[in-house]
């Protein structure tokens, strides 16, 4: 027998980020090229919907932020929309690396190695808020 939250998670979760995924398997997962900008476009989403549809989720999201529901929400969009913006900045100079616009040796390895840490970190972040036992 499937666990309760198992149609929510393939819902919001697996079906997502599984085409994000397939996506970077077909381009032999380069992620030198990409700042994993459209998985914070995927949070932002995510999180302005858990607010807009805030009856439909109060009550099915983790026990311990139930409470708390919107300011988690919130503090999450806000966050998520901060690092949707670095990514994007991040993504730019990686785009003008790749174009030769600047020096070979300006690749932002920093900046894409914190961006795919802050990936790793906010989908756990979510899986956790959404369906952890609390």
């Amino acid at each position: 027998m499937l666990p309760p939250w198992f149609p929510e998670f393939i819902e919001y979760f697996f079906v997502p980020v599984g085409v994000l995924l397939l996506a970077y398997g077909v381009n032999d997962f380069r992620l030198k090229y990409s700042s994993g900008s459209d998985f914070f476009v995927f949070f932002v989403s995510l999180d302005l919907n858990a607010l807009v549809v805030y009856n439909a989720y109060k009550d099915r999201v983790n026990p311990s932020f139930t409470d708390d529901y919107l300011s988690v929400f919130v503090c999450l969009t806000l966050i998520c929309v901060i690092l949707l913006v670095w990514t994007l900045k991040t993504q730019r100079k990686i785009d003008d690396w790749r174009l030769g616009r600047t020096p070979r040796t300006s690749y932002p390895l920093g900046s894409v190695i914190g961006s795919w840490v802050a990936t790793g970190v906010f989908i756990s972040t979510h899986l956790y808020i959404f369906f952890g036992k609390g």
